[in-house]
């Protein structure tokens, strides 16, 4: 691929054909057709060197029944494709007094009288192109983030929806079923993350309220202890029986980690939401899930969480960290009070 530098340390036909590469790389975005490229294209090939040498004009001054001819198409449709490129300011029409094409060359190759299209415009163009060109970059990778923030939440709404069936609207399924094409706008994206995002956050207040290990009591409570929680592990041998809920809110406070966590609720659907952003994967969250407890798990989160916060001794390896913490879990060394009290 050249570069805008490239492009200009090259000879004034080259730069010419690098003027049309960038326009076919543009295409749709600033309104240029596949007509409308392959036509300039077709031109640029009658031209030479000399053409363009300073002083010259690069005027094809083929008939415009041969153009329409090797085209297949009519007179009157080429003369449309020639407007749509005038209006672009990418040629110009050098009028023979009878409105006639025609022309000749001299024995050195220049240009005698010739009257057709121009196509030096295309020159003074060049630097409205690159800019262009950079738009339609700028704007594609906004577009691909966007697409990136659909994709996230389908995965994050599915996996809701494997733990709480729901009754989801035709807009919603749409918006989480339907395949995401080249052709869909950002606009439509932007509109299919509003919907998938509400129908995340219903799916996650129903999911709040169908967690069976969580205490509903105990909600808002400053110093509940984790034994309120319903584990299927025994709570001593990570140190679960000494954490209080105002301990996590002080190791949050101490760290500076801007987290509301008012039960113990609030930390699970941290880490189930946030594990993948951190990269902590789905199959070794799963693992920590059932060797550590969910609760368990989730504090093991906060751990790595705050590891990639801190500025000193930062964690760079987040899943690697993390699984070190089961494994050190699996051997009876795993400590969560330590870490977080």
């Amino acid at each position: 691929m050249h570069s805008c530098e490239e492009g200009r340390n090259i000879s004034f036909r080259k730069q010419a054909y690098f003027a049309l590469t960038i326009i076919k790389r543009i295409g749709r975005f600033d309104g240029y057709t596949p007509q409308m490229i392959n036509l300039l294209d077709y031109y640029l090939s009658f031209t030479t060197e000399h053409d363009w040498e300073e002083g010259q004009r690069p005027i094809v001054y083929q008939s415009l029944c041969k153009t329409a001819y090797d085209f297949g198409l009519s007179i009157r449709q080429i003369q449309r494709i020639e407007k749509a490129l005038s209006d672009k300011g990418l040629i110009e029409h050098k009028d023979s007094p009878n409105n006639k094409r025609y022309g000749s060359r001299s024995a050195d190759g220049g240009l005698i009288n010739a009257f057709g299209v121009d196509l030096s415009p295309l020159l003074r163009k060049l630097n409205a192109l690159e800019k262009t060109a950079e738009e339609k970059r700028a704007e594609h990778k906004a577009w691909a983030s966007l697409k990136n923030s659909v994709h996230n939440l389908r995965k994050s709404i599915r996996d809701l929806m494997g733990k709480c069936p729901y009754d989801m609207d035709e807009e919603q399924h749409d918006a989480l079923m339907r395949a995401i094409r080249p052709n869909v706008s950002s606009s439509k994206l932007r509109t299919i993350i509003h919907i998938l995002t509400n129908l995340f956050d219903s799916l996650n207040k129903t999911a709040e309220k169908k967690l069976s290990n969580v205490d509903k009591n105990v909600v808002h409570k400053k110093n509940t202890n984790i034994s309120n929680i319903n584990i299927d592990k025994d709570i001593s041998v990570l140190g679960l029986n000494n954490i209080m809920l105002s301990d996590i809110r002080n190791y949050l406070k101490r760290n500076n980690l801007d987290k509301n966590l008012y039960n113990w609720a609030d930390i699970i659907n941290l880490a189930e939401k946030e594990h993948l952003n951190h990269g902590i994967s789905d199959q070794l969250w799963g693992k920590s899930t059932h060797n550590l407890s969910k609760i368990g798990a989730s504090l093991a989160f906060l751990i790595v969480f705050n590891g990639l916060k801190r500025e000193n001794n930062k964690i760079y390896n987040p899943g690697a960290y993390f699984a070190a913490l089961i494994k050190r879990a699996e051997q009876n060394s795993l400590f969560l009070d330590k870490s977080l009290c």
